[in-house]
Formats: structure tokens, C-alpha cells, sequence
């Protein structure tokens, strides 16, 4: 199931009629449901069937666990461990042999599990939810206009959603056709033409210092560009089922401070770390380590983006990744730097960008990186390459970057600054649709993050 796919958007266009034209008479729901299975198994019957398996396995422990049991905490560690482990086998079996049959990683996995572990953690919690219901809990899993990446929303947002009258919205259609026109430049101009460069770079036995600074340039605007393209197709889509859903992406790349980076990037996975596994690791963390400043403000943010690589994948670059980003969250929360945040000093704001800027780039680098010895030589052993054909590849990787950068740019600067000058948003857009008439053709790559 890909966006980008010619197929997927036949199949689309042939599902909303009778999607709309059946809402009176038919649920919805029903509908949705088996749609949503159908692309997910199609060419890969035992994908869906593990998805529906592990959904139907939930809902009778929740039902349950909703009954009053005095097992409540049995079944609440079951219905987790059950979750973490199917998807703890396939992680650490990317492909598994089992009766010599070969078992590849269920796409999607990473983001459900995350979704259903969401619903557990909210019941235990005894917080509000809808009344329990098989249609809607399988749907709010298996919605597939979010299925493969997110954004993962959380069960107060989305169920409520699900039982709802629907009908078609003059805003939501407004929104949709932007999303769209934006995902595909997103996508076809920038992300693709970027990972060219970026792969030839990361697949260098020896690059320079500055090339691998470069190359981590190009991927940060590659990953952003890629993922926020899938984000932008998967809310145009639910806008045409009648659905609203998350952001998840706010101008990452002007974060002044880790955190707000983080409240930035990726919004949706943030938050759901943040909420179920930084703040209770902080509540537990400040009462063991009342008296040791250091241990309680580094712990939680180190043992959080630790989890966030390991999530990633189990390569020591996404470790390395996490323990990096890990450090720079309590850094900054132990010396008050993240006060930079609400500063209103125009020297000490651009400073803080830069350096912040930085940060996430070279951060992005050790991510890309294929292994921990190839970084490891990048940084202790290879030369700067300051000079000669070196210093001429730099300076021609980052021109490269920042023309495929432009459209993001622009559309960031007339967002931020065209209140009363809607004749320019049009224009942009005329531009950007002659931009994608001339790239189109080029085929699409695969999304980064359908791997994790």
C-alpha cells in the first residue's frame, strides 16, 4: 500500500463513491474496516491476519478487564506483554525461520502496537473512552490512511470520530488538495532527489569529515521531506473519508532547544513517549533519586530516547542516535538552556538556532550512518577535506540541498508572512504543479519510515 502508487490511487477513487453513497443505508464503520484489511493483506494475507488476531485478542481482554475482574492487573500485563511481545519477536527477527518458513517484518507493526498500547495504557489510566466496541477499536488500529506510518493518534481523538454521523465537509475538502500538492513535491522533488545524493555519500568506505556533515545535511531535509509527505497524503485521505487527524510535523527545523524540537518532530510518536514513558519515568525517577539532581533529570530523558533508537532498530547507530539525543534533552533541562524557548533576545534566539540546528543535523548523521565503525572512522580517523576536489564536492552537495530545499523554504516564508496577500499562495501552488509535471515521471522511492 503506497500513496504514491498508481494502483492506490485507482483503488481510491473507486472507493470514495461508493464509500459516500452508501452512507446512508450501511455503516461506515463496516465498510472502512474491511477496505482498510483488504489493502493491508493484499499480497500478504498473513500481515492482516496477525492484525486482526492480535485486535480481536485485545478486545476480549479489554472486555475483561472493563468488567470489574479482581485479575485486572493480570490482564493489563497481559494484554501489554501480549502486544510487546509479537512485536519484540519480529524486531529481533527482521526475517524468522519458523517450520523453514520464512516470516518477513509486518509493515505498519511499529505504529500499531503503539496505537493499541495507547488504548491499554488509557484504560488502566481510567481515563474517558467510548463505549468498547469490536467495529471501532479494529478501526481505530487498522485505519489505513494511518497504518503504515501514522500519525498515531490517540483513542479520545479518533474513536469518537468513528461513531459520528458523517457527511461531507466543505473545509475538509478545502484542505485536502494543498496536502496532496504539498506531499507530492515533498515527495517526488525533494525527498527522492535528495536520498540520490545522500545515499552516494553514506555508501563512501571514507568520506571527508565535510562531506559526511554535508550528507547529514541532506538527509535531515530528505527524512523531514519524506515523512511530512506521507503525513500530508494520510490527513488528505482521512479529509475525504470525513475524518480530522493529527499534525505531525510544526517547522522542526526552527527549534530552539531538544525539546522543542521534539515538540516539533514527529508530534504524535513524541507525545505518546512523553506521556507513557518520560513523565512516569520522571515521577519515579525524582522520588528514588530525590537528593541526586543529575541522575533524576538525565535518566528519564537518556532511558526515553534510548527506547526511541531501540523503536527505530537495533543497529548500534540508532542506539548511538538515541543516547546522543538522550544527553542533549538533560543537558539542556540541567543547566536552564531550555528557557531559550521563551526568550524574546533576537542575538540569543538566532544563536540558540544555530547551534540547536546543528545539533539536529549532526544527530541525523550518526542515524544514517550504516554501522558504528564506519562512523566511528568518519569521525576519529578521516580527514576534513577542506582542500582540492573535496572542499568542491562540499560546497556542491550543499547547493544541491538547498535547491531541492526551496520549495519548503518558500512555502515556510509565504505561510509566516502572506496575511493579506492570498494572490501568492495561488501562484506558489501554479509553480509548484508545472514543478511536478516535470518530475513525475522520475518514479517513487520507497517511504523511509515504512522500515521501522
Amino acid at each position: 500500500m503506497n500513496f504514491f502508487d498508481l494502483g492506490f490511487f485507482l483503488v481510491i477513487l473507486a472507493f470514495l463513491p461508493l464509500y459516500w453513497l452508501t452512507a446512508k443505508w450501511m455503516r461506515l464503520n463496516n465498510l472502512l474496516l474491511v477496505f482498510g484489511y483488504l489493502l493491508y493483506g493484499w499480497g500478504h494475507p498473513a500481515w492482516v491476519l496477525l492484525l486482526f488476531l492480535s485486535t480481536l485478542m485485545d478486545f476480549l481482554l479489554i472486555t475483561l478487564f472493563q468488567k470489574g475482574s479482581r485479575w485486572k492487573m493480570l490482564i493489563f500485563i497481559t494484554g501489554v506483554g501480549f502486544n510487546l511481545g509479537i512485536w519484540l519477536f519480529f524486531k529481533f527477527s527482521l526475517i524468522s525461520r519458523i517450520s523453514n518458513a520464512e516470516i518477513a517484518f509486518p509493515i505498519g507493526i511499529s505504529f500499531y502496537m503503539l496505537r493499541k498500547l495507547a488504548y491499554w495504557f488509557d484504560t488502566w489510566r481510567g481515563r474517558e473512552l467510548p463505549p468498547l466496541d469490536f467495529t471501532e477499536y479494529a478501526l481505530y488500529v487498522a485505519f489505513f490512511p494511518q497504518l503504515l506510518s501514522g500519525p498515531i493518534d490517540r483513542p479520545g481523538f479518533l474513536i469518537p470520530q468513528f461513531s459520528r454521523k458523517r457527511e461531507i465537509q466543505r473545509e475538509f475538502a478545502k484542505r485536502t488538495a494543498p496536502l496532496f500538492i504539498n506531499g507530492l513535491v515533498k515527495k517526488i522533488v525533494i525527498a527522492d532527489n535528495l536520498a540520490l545524493v545522500v545515499d552516494r555519500i553514506f555508501r563512501l568506505a571514507q568520506p571527508s569529515r565535510l562531506l559526511f556533515l554535508a550528507g547529514s545535511l541532506g538527509f535531515a531535509v530528505q527524512l523531514f521531506a519524506d515523512f511530512s509527505a506521507y503525513t500530508d497524503f494520510s490527513r488528505g485521505t482521512a479529509y475525504l473519508l470525513g475524518f480530522e487527524t493529527s499534525e505531525n510535523f510544526n517547522s522542526p527545523f526552527l527549534a530552539l532547544t531538544p525539546a522543542d524540537f521534539w515538540s516539533r518532530w514527529h508530534i504524535t510518536f513524541s507525545s505518546w513517549l512523553r506521556e507513557y514513558f518520560f513523565m512516569p519515568l520522571r515521577r519515579l525517577c525524582l522520588k528514588l533519586f530525590r537528593h541526586k539532581r543529575i541522575l533524576a533529570v538525565m535518566a528519564p530523558a537518556l532511558l526515553t530516547m534510548v527506547a526511541s533508537g531501540f523503536w527505530h532498530g537495533l543497529g548500534w547507530s540508532f542506539l548511538i542516535w538515541g543516547i546522543y539525543h538522550g544527553l542533549l534533552l538533560g543537558i539542556y533541562q540541567l543547566f536552564g538552556w531550555e528557557k531559550l524557548r521563551n526568550s524574546d533576545h533576537p542575538i540569543a534566539r538566532t544563536v540558540g538556532w544555530f547551534f540547536m540546528f546543528s545539533l539536529i543535523v549532526f544527530g541525523w548523521g550518526i542515524f544514517r550512518s550504516p554501522d558504528l565503525t564506519w562512523l566511528s572512522s568518519v569521525l576519529m580517523k578521516n580527514i576534513w577535506g577542506v582542500t582540492g576536489m573535496q572542499w568542491v564536492a562540499f560546497l556542491s552537495i550543499l547547493l544541491s540541498v538547498l535547491f531541492y530545499s526551496l520549495p519548503l523554504i518558500i512555502k515556510a516564508g509565504i505561510d509566516h508572512t502572506a496575511v493579506g496577500r492570498g494572490y501568492l499562495k495561488p501562484v506558489y501552488y501554479a509553480v509548484i504543479l508545472v514543478i511536478l509535471v516535470i518530475f513525475i515521471g522520475s518514479g517513487v522511492q520507497e517511504f523511509v519510515y515504512s522500515r521501522f
